[in-house]
């Protein structure tokens, strides 16, 4: 009975670690989801001709678009972009190329778009792509332009035309893409405009296998929004029971997500149009949108636009991109409390422009906030401590009788307004804190090779000396001790060693802005106790021992 009292909090941060263990080696274990196929002619039919993954047989021929922050390779041969570059994020922290995100080359991780003219009612044309003509192969933003416009244009062939635009704006990574379809038949025709994300994931490998091993990992895989679901995502682990889906929608988004980057496209038809997820092979997945069948009057022409980002997952801008696309940063089930945490940072940060002097203000105003708690958890233990002689007594007078031992003892708290529970409730806060703030610092883009102090130069991945985690150790450890309670028994002082190695080993691994956190919150701990115990505890003694 005194030991799960006293020692209720160690246990409770036990049970932390035990959780976060849990959630690592859940994803290994977790259920199967299945998504159910709908049937929709149209859409198999561009499945069956269009959405297929072969070398093109024709010569194709790269342009390049460069903006101050985008890096676009153009294939002519279908207008697709074929690699991307960020040219503000580095691909590694002391690296000096810039970061890749669509590539088809490397590996495979493209965009494809562009109109399909119908033969009939039920049947589209061929797999044959369109071959653009531009005026020139390099375009670059000039210092006195906002917007560049890079126009294709492809040969007029039974009286149809095609042109498409890229529009890219200055500091943006949204690419307005733009579909001009002329007919200047004697018929009308019918056409369909299609755009999708085509990768495969299977070739994107991490070659750090204890980071991975002891990180939780970032949601990557594939989302998309409808009239319908605001959001639904599908991991690319489970990429195998994956099979067609088929949703008609007035409004939406489709998007690859992967930790700090994604590809997200968002249609802009007057009318309903169709989302599809389709695996093309066991380790290549696309998703897309088609518009519905748009009718083009002879000697006339039919404009629509679509805006596809391809770069950071940067809140303030996803968000204005369509609706719901805030819910593409991914915080986890604890999003309700990351995101007030971020917006915190980002506060201290404005103001500081240090990420990690952020993290330690963020810390100590969360100790603060929880003050109360701390200062009714120490002084329960400590009150518990001073009626050690009380329980002894009863358990001596009731020593044949364990259930009247545990009443008596329980009688004796409520008599002295003592929550033998109270030790546990700083742990219980702490926990969904702690982890969202994990969410946070591994999924903000702008904690990407952030640097704190001296060799500490990006808190998003772990302490390269391990000097951080060391010291979470010691002072674990010392916030034990300082806690009068513990030093009665040997055993206890044992485990509290062990639990101060394992949280070393436990934290090796950790972003250092987390493991930042959580040494800064229990010297900030330590503190508190020892301003507790100097104002506090003596009156707590005097009332006891008299």
């Amino acid at each position: 009975m005194r030991i799960s009292m006293i020692n209720c909090r160690y246990y409770g941060r036990l049970l932390l670690l035990f959780l976060l263990f849990f959630l690592y080696f859940y994803r290994f274990f977790s259920k199967k989801s299945i998504y159910i196929s709908k049937k929709n002619s149209v859409f198999h039919e561009y499945i069956k001709n269009f959405s297929k993954i072969s070398p093109d047989q024709e010569k194709s021929q790269l342009i390049n678009v460069k903006t101050d922050v985008l890096s676009l390779d153009i294939n002519l041969l279908g207008g697709n972009i074929e690699c991307a570059e960020l040219l503000n994020y580095k691909k590694s922290l002391n690296s000096s190329e810039f970061f890749t995100l669509l590539n088809n080359k490397k590996f495979f991780y493209k965009t494809n778009s562009g109109i399909l003219v119908k033969k009939n009612s039920n049947h589209i044309g061929k797999n044959s792509k369109i071959f653009y003509f531009v005026s020139s192969v390099i375009n670059k933003l000039k210092e006195n332009q906002n917007k560049i416009k890079v126009c294709l244009t492809s040969r007029e062939k039974n009286g149809i035309s095609h042109k498409k635009v890229f529009i890219l704006t200055r500091g943006s990574y949204a690419v307005e893409i733009k579909h001009y379809i002329f007919n200047r038949t004697n018929k009308t025709i019918d056409v369909v405009v299609f755009g999708e994300l085509q990768q495969n994931p299977a070739l994107i490998k991490s070659y750090n296998i204890l980071q991975g091993l002891f990180n939780l990992q970032m949601f990557r895989g594939i989302s998309y929004s409808t009239d319908a679901n605001k959001y639904v995502k599908v991991s690319f682990n489970k990429l195998k029971d994956i099979v067609d889906v088929v949703v008609k929608t007035t409004q939406g988004w489709i998007a690859m997500q992967q930790q700090y980057f994604l590809t997200a496209w968002v249609p802009k038809f007057s009318s309903s149009y169709t989302i599809y997820l389709h695996k093309i092979f066991d380790y290549f997945i696309s998703i897309g949108f088609l518009s519905d069948n748009k009718r083009i009057a002879p000697h006339s022409s039919y404009v629509t636009s679509s805006t596809i980002w391809i770069g950071p997952n940067l809140q303030k801008h996803i968000s204005l991109l369509s609706k719901n696309t805030s819910c593409m940063m991914d915080y986890g089930w604890l999003w309700f409390i990351s995101k007030p945490l971020f917006q915190l940072l980002s506060f201290f940060y404005n103001i500081f422009k240090n990420w990690g002097i952020s993290i330690i203000l963020i810390t100590c105003f969360i100790k603060t906030m929880t003050y109360s708690l701390t200062k009714s958890q120490y002084l329960a233990t400590i009150k518990i401590k001073t009626l050690q002689h009380k329980v002894e007594a009863i358990k001596e007078k009731f020593f044949n009788d364990t259930e009247k031992i545990h009443k008596e003892i329980l009688l004796l708290y409520k008599n002295e307004n003592i929550n033998p529970l109270s030790g546990f409730m700083p742990t219980l806060i702490q926990m969904p804190i702690f982890l969202a703030l994990y969410y946070v610092l591994i999924s903000a883009i702008e904690l990407r090779h952030a640097p704190f102090l001296w060799w500490i130069q990006d808190l998003s991945s772990y302490d390269p000396y391990f000097i951080l985690p060391l010291l979470t150790g010691f002072s674990i450890l010392g916030m034990q001790i300082s806690n009068e309670v513990n030093q009665e028994s040997l055993p206890d002082n044992k485990f509290l060693i062990f639990f101060s190695v394992l949280s070393s080993l436990f934290f090796l691994w950790f972003p250092a802005g987390l493991v930042l956190y959580y040494l800064v919150n229990n010297v900030v701990t330590i503190i508190q106790q020892h301003f507790i115990k100097k104002f506090f505890v003596n009156n707590i003694d005097k009332k006891y021992n008299t």
